[in-house]
């Protein structure tokens, strides 16, 4: 008995044409970039800083989809990450920058009405409390204003004189009873 396995005619492959050259799909970099630009794009979620990591995401990331990588995932989701990075900033500044404008926005009254009273108790012996003072208005030389506290439980009248157009002012509390 003799098992022979059937044998087949031996493959024959024609020659390409001439000229011909196989295309071969190498990284040639772009995997670094599609890496680079993944990386870049969590940066930009975690800790974006003045846009640059979110840019350096999309641009490497489109980049790498330009030259045909093999890493096309990562290059996506970096450009995907970079994009969440810039609505990131966008919307970072639209709730910082009301926050910050209403901290610095504190009417000039009130902040003047804090001024005397820490003016006043930092000269010691007397405390002022609930220094409270009328809307400025319109600030010029020699305008004046009434302010108002409480020395104890006793109200003291504050006169405030504006000594420049620009806010700088003297003060004299009545009845004058600072030392």
């Amino acid at each position: 008995m003799t098992d022979s396995a059937p044998t087949a005619p031996p493959l024959r492959i024609a020659p390409p044409p001439p000229g011909w050259q196989p295309i071969r799909v190498t990284g040639g970099g772009t995997t670094g970039l599609a890496t680079a630009s993944l990386v870049l794009g969590v940066v930009a979620l975690i800790l974006n800083v003045l846009l640059i990591p979110t840019v350096l995401a999309i641009v490497f990331g489109a980049i790498a989809l330009g030259r045909g990588t093999e890493a096309r995932a990562r290059a996506i989701v970096g450009i995907v990450f970079g994009g969440v990075g810039v609505l990131a900033v966008f919307i970072q500044l639209a709730v910082l920058i009301p926050i910050v404008v209403g901290l610095t926005h504190v009417p000039f009254h009130e902040r003047m009405a804090t001024w005397i009273e820490q003016d006043v108790n930092a000269k010691g012996g007397v405390v002022l409390s609930d220094v409270e003072c009328p809307v400025a208005g319109q600030l010029f030389v020699g305008k004046q204003i009434t302010c108002t506290a409480l020395q104890g439980a006793e109200p003291v009248r504050i006169d405030v004189t504006f000594t420049s157009d620009t806010g700088a002012y003297e003060y004299l509390i009545e009845p004058p009873q600072i030392g």
